[in-house]
């Protein structure tokens, strides 16, 4: 009834002074209608007309009409005092309907231009994953380009959350390809920290000793039913795994002491540990993409840790999109840490065509432990890389947005 009489609906926000007045504790009735829900009442205020009190003139009107006295000047464009009070109480009536959950009061006041703050953005999000409104978690995660902060600790912490929360529940493709593209965007266009090779070497032995030399050896290893010639001083001395091995064929004579069956091990992975041994580096090693991964495994059993580095490089190199599931969750058992970080900076630089392959598409179904400590990974993986590329506010430098082409490009 008051506003068909002509009532200002900011009239309460603005005092003679100038100052704010509050309306019982919220500062205007935009906002009073946004925080307890009242679509229709919003509805109404907003089809009221922009008003301006032209009896109140602020300093800056005082001082804009000074200047156009002494000087003539072009027309300025920009808000009156009413609509910037207008606009300050839509901005605080998006953070009261965000604040108490009224996500389509929300969205509408969004669609009519209220941009967003991190808060409300988050907020937002955050009750659209409670109520499993995916539709709407699309649209926010849309606007993510839009949000300022992007690198702020609410968004490491609150908003990576959220969103691998969301990556987890929904089964929207859309939502995931969106979530895929903003990991990526987040991660950044830097390159994946490279693994560094160990400058540390083990001991050679002081005489050059022949591979799988019968004459010289001292104990007979049998790898998928063949004999494999060793030593036993330079193997125990280099691996506590060989020590104890060995330490269950006392004979010093070859030919007395059984050979000491290893399982589970290919005879060429075996002669690449020997050897490795016997060189005190992996300098005159030849190891394969193909062979990576075995070598891995069996240096991890025999506790050489300068040649399991070195097999990590390796894999690390060659990684592709094809291979890179069945990697990871090698490194993860084999607890190859470094192998498994970078795992982790190829998936969120690739997630858009990591969600193509079959291998990820397999876990995302079947939601098994895997998939979720993958995801894990990926939320400390990604928050790591935010932190270690944001800035203070007080040297934040411009980041490019690369959101837009990055979804334009696929």
């Amino acid at each position: 009834m008051l506003l068909e009489k002509g009532a200002d609906p900011l009239a309460g926000s603005i005092g003679k002074s100038g100052i704010s007045a509050s309306l019982q504790g919220i500062i205007n009735p935009f906002s009073q209608a946004a925080a307890h829900g009242h679509r229709n009442v919003l509805q109404k205020l907003l089809s009221q007309p922009d008003t301006l009190n032209s009896d109140i003139m602020s300093l800056e009107d005082i001082l804009a009409e000074g200047a156009e006295d002494s000087k003539q000047q072009l027309p300025k464009a920009g808000l009156t005092r009413s609509s910037k009070a207008r606009r300050k109480a839509l901005q605080d009536a998006l953070y009261q309907s965000a604040e108490h959950n009224y996500l389509d009061i929300t969205m509408e006041l969004h669609n009519l231009g209220v941009p967003w703050t991190l808060y409300s953005w988050l907020k937002s999000l955050e009750t659209s994953l409670i109520q499993h409104r995916w539709s709407i978690a699309l649209n926010l995660l849309k606007e993510f380009d839009a949000v300022k902060d992007v690198y702020s600790q609410d968004m490491i912490t609150w908003g990576l959350t959220l969103m691998f929360d969301i990556f987890r529940l929904s089964k929207n493709d859309a939502v995931l390809r969106q979530l895929a593209a903003i990991f990526s965007y987040c991660y950044g266009p830097y390159p994946i920290p490279a693994i560094q090779e160990s400058d540390k070497k083990i001991k050679a032995t002081v005489e050059p000793i022949r591979l799988n030399n019968r004459e010289q050896s001292d104990i007979i290893f049998l790898v998928e039913g063949k004999p494999f010639y060793g030593h036993r001083a330079q193997l125990s001395a280099a691996s506590p795994r060989f020590k104890k091995l060995i330490a269950f064929c006392p004979a010093a004579d070859v030919e007395t002491c059984s050979p000491i069956q290893i399982n589970d091990i290919k005879y060429s992975t075996f002669q690449c540990l020997v050897q490795y041994i016997y060189d005190g580096g992996t300098e005159r090693l030849d190891i394969s993409k193909s062979q990576a991964l075995e070598v891995l495994s069996a240096s991890s059993v025999f506790k050489l840790n300068l040649l399991t580095r070195h097999c990590e490089t390796i894999c690390a190199r060659n990684l592709t999109l094809a291979d890179s599931i069945h990697t990871y969750q090698h490194a993860k058992v084999l607890k190859a840490n470094e192998l498994v970080s970078y795992c982790n900076g190829y998936f969120l630089k690739n997630m858009l065509p990591l969600l193509e392959q079959d291998s990820f598409q397999q876990m995302v179904q079947s939601q098994t432990e895997n998939y979720q400590d993958l995801l894990t990974d990926l939320q400390q993986a990604l928050a790591s890389r935010m932190q270690a590329v944001h800035r203070p506010v007080a040297k934040e430098t411009t980041i490019i947005n690369y959101l837009d082409l990055f979804l334009a490009n696929r």
